[in-house]
């Protein structure tokens, strides 16, 4: 937990904390400030890292924006990004040039489960807690609130966990990308498994997976896949975010499993 809080301390400056600083950011129940300088800091001791892809354009969220473009897309050769629902580069017009961010960044608009990609391309891939929304997440563009489809009462019994697949199935189109000795970064909602329902910014619900450790290394069936690392961080509500972790996690506490894979 050192190193992430030296890491949000140093890229202060960089960070879109507004009224923020490093203290309520790790005190906030946002999981993005673990996640993200996890992340990061995983990327930062990778040497090969000329072609990289994002999946869900997660460094989007405009806070983490500039620390994400000057620590991972500034170093690589090729940073494609790529997202169900469209790419608005004027959100970013504060933080870099039109001309750099049209350079730097190839979008395309496609669905992880069959990526327009060849095979054994990319030497890494991000997947911040995008994955566990495979499935459950469809593009809803005729309002301005949200890009997806919520729902303002509870929706009816969710899916079983134990029957869905989608995640599984983009797993095994993320390794076949991915190229031999390349890396996925991977961050994942973490405690009991099961097929969950959160509310967003609007107050609206949408449904999600959150993993266990059984259902993490469940992943490692997909061919040529290794789970090289794996950190999992808590929040409490009385100190904030903490990678000191307890026996069983509360099934109300927030925490979020952080993975380095391999392919092998």
């Amino acid at each position: 937990m050192k190193d992430i809080k030296v890491f949000l301390k140093n890229k202060e400056r960089d960070i879109g904390f507004g009224d923020d600083n490093v203290h309520s950011l790790l005190t906030g129940k946002s999981m993005r400030c673990v996640e993200i300088a996890w992340v990061i800091l995983q990327f930062l001791s990778i040497r090969n890292s000329e072609k990289i892809l994002d999946l869900g354009i997660s460094f989007f969220d405009k806070k983490y924006f500039r620390v994400f473009f000057e620590n991972v897309i500034l170093s690589s050769t090729k940073f494609h990004g790529i997202d169900i629902i469209p790419f608005n580069p004027e959100r970013f017009l504060c933080y870099v040039a039109p001309e750099l961010l049209k350079e730097k960044i190839i979008f395309q608009r496609a669905d992880i489960r069959a990526m327009p990609y060849a095979s054994n391309y990319f030497d890494v891939i991000f997947c911040i807690s995008t994955i566990e929304h495979v499935g459950f997440d469809k593009v809803n563009m005729t309002t301005s609130a949200t890009a997806f489809e919520r729902f303002a009462d509870l929706p009816k019994e969710p899916p079983d966990a134990k029957s869905w697949t989608e995640d599984f199935k983009s797993m095994e189109e993320i390794i076949r990308i991915l190229k031999p000795g390349g890396k996925l970064l991977l961050t994942v909602p973490f405690g009991e498994e099961g097929i969950i329902m959160e509310k967003d910014s609007l107050g609206l619900y949408s449904l999600e997976l959150q993993y266990s450790d059984k259902r993490l290394r469940r992943f490692e069936s997909v061919p040529c896949l290794k789970i090289t690392k794996k950190k999992v961080f808590v929040y409490d509500q009385s100190c904030g975010w903490s990678d000191k972790i307890p026996d069983i996690i509360p099934s109300k506490r927030k925490a979020v499993a952080c993975l380095e894979i391999e392919k092998i």
